[in-house]
């Protein structure tokens, strides 16, 4: 008789997001390119979009190898540009007392993650703004992505708490992404069919 294999969850969920950047600790010493201005923290950046594109195929064991410095800065400095005008429009939303702000806080906590994954799988500008899919996808599941939502959150405090130590810093850094990059992978899929 098959046994039937059901998906993990929420605390044992939680429990693999939270290892996720210890299951190739060494890994996180590429924390240690920030310390160099400006080229450091492009070459991170381009390595944040290789995280997020072998956590969106499945790819969850560990952290992947950092790679080529200069390809990773090149790929920082592209996300970089196309990204200034969505830090502007959430910028200006900003600007705009109570309304603006509310506004920006939503797009900020419900689209902009799966519109940043959406970017970074798809590699085009025009993938940032995918407003109307990033919006059916998010709210037409929203129980499943509140659920994304407070594992990331939790993800978060703990490492922040753990960045008061330094030990934090990397996995903060190299795994927030994690829950949000499962949601999007599952839809992605049922997207496909």
């Amino acid at each position: 008789m098959k046994k039937e294999i059901l998906p993990p969850s929420f605390g044992d969920d939680l429990v693999l997001g939270l290892k996720y950047p210890w299951n190739h600790a060494k890994r996180q010493w590429n924390i240690l390119w920030a310390l160099i201005p400006i080229f450091g923290w492009f070459a991170l950046a381009g390595y944040g979009k290789k995280i997020i594109l072998e956590l969106v195929a499945g790819r969850r064991e560990g952290l992947p190898a950092f790679g080529d410095f200069w390809k990773n800065f090149q790929e920082g400095v592209m996300i970089f540009i196309f990204m200034i005008p969505t830090f502007l429009a959430i910028g200006f939303l900003n600007v705009i007392p109570i309304v603006g702000k509310l506004i920006a806080f939503l797009a900020h906590a419900f689209l902009m993650p799966w519109l940043t994954i959406n970017f970074m799988v798809k590699g085009k500008f025009e993938a940032l703004w995918e407003l109307e899919k990033a919006y059916n996808v998010v709210f037409g599941n929203v129980k499943e992505y509140l659920v994304f939502l407070l594992q990331s959150a939790i993800f978060c405090t703990v490492y922040w708490f753990a960045s008061m130590l330094l030990v934090g810093i990397p996995g903060l850094a190299f795994g927030h992404m994690y829950f949000f990059t499962q949601f999007y992978q599952k839809h992605q899929l049922k997207l496909k069919k």
